[in-house]
């Protein structure tokens, strides 16, 4: 008898779609922090019913990206010092960790494809393209965490990574805070390939450390998301 699978019913797979759509703009600032979300206005850009919609913004909301506020509507959340503070002190304790870790894991393979990647983010930023820059950026520490070789240290560290990604690009609109991360990440890779654990945990957190400190002097973060909005259009166009 030939068994049959039944494709995933269209409520869910529609709202799907509409939660990693809205994610997605809102971690890209296509939606900037404290917009208004409306469900009607949502669903028709999407093409889609209001249901999914209403479904996606209350997972949205439970992730944190999403605010429903009683009366007024429902918000992209707004970025805050004390968010970010919040997020960089936990990433830095465990990326610290990460690079402990990694110490004696990383092969000769990998180590080039971590020297790589901070060329790569070196030329990226030379030639002033910034979103390649923070990809490249971003593939330095996912290595590093990767080949950390813990579970549960990567699945934490997923679970911030929504939020880590807004707050990434918003320092990569910073001036000077990419080239600083480039000669950070080779200090951490220098004291990883020298073994030398307590030097690369030390360099990891105090890298992480200072990306909050820049982003914490920052005296009008509404600018930083204007820059990252205004970047956005200009790939779009």
């Amino acid at each position: 008898m030939e068994t049959r699978i039944n494709p995933i019913s269209t409520p869910i797979s529609l709202e799907k779609f509409a939660y990693e759509s809205i994610k997605n703009a809102i971690i890209l600032f296509q939606l900037v922090p404290g917009q208004s979300l409306v469900e009607s206005e949502l669903a028709s850009r999407l093409g889609i019913s209001k249901t999914p919609v209403r479904d996606a913004l209350l997972r949205l909301e439970r992730e944190g990206l999403v605010k429903k506020v009683t009366y007024r509507g429902t918000y992209v959340a707004e970025i805050t010092n004390k968010g970010i503070a919040d997020i960089f002190m936990i990433r830095a304790q465990l990326e610290s960790l990460a690079a402990r870790l990694v110490c004696d894991k990383l092969t000769q393979e990998d180590i080039v494809q971590a020297q790589n990647y901070i060329h790569l983010m070196e030329e990226s930023i030379q030639k002033g393209e910034i979103k390649e820059a923070s990809a490249h950026n971003k593939d330095f520490h996912d290595l590093i965490i990767s080949k950390a070789d813990s579970e549960w240290l990567c699945q934490i560290l997923a679970n911030l990574d929504d939020h880590l990604k807004r707050y990434r690009i918003l320092s990569n609109y910073q001036s000077g805070r990419l080239e600083k991360s480039t000669q950070e990440h080779q200090l951490v890779l220098d004291a990883v390939i020298g073994k030398d654990p307590d030097n690369a945990e030390n360099l990891m957190k105090q890298h992480i450390l200072s990306v909050l400190e820049d982003l914490e002097s920052q005296d009008d973060l509404n600018n930083l998301v204007q820059k990252a909005s205004q970047q956005f259009d200009k790939s779009s166009q």
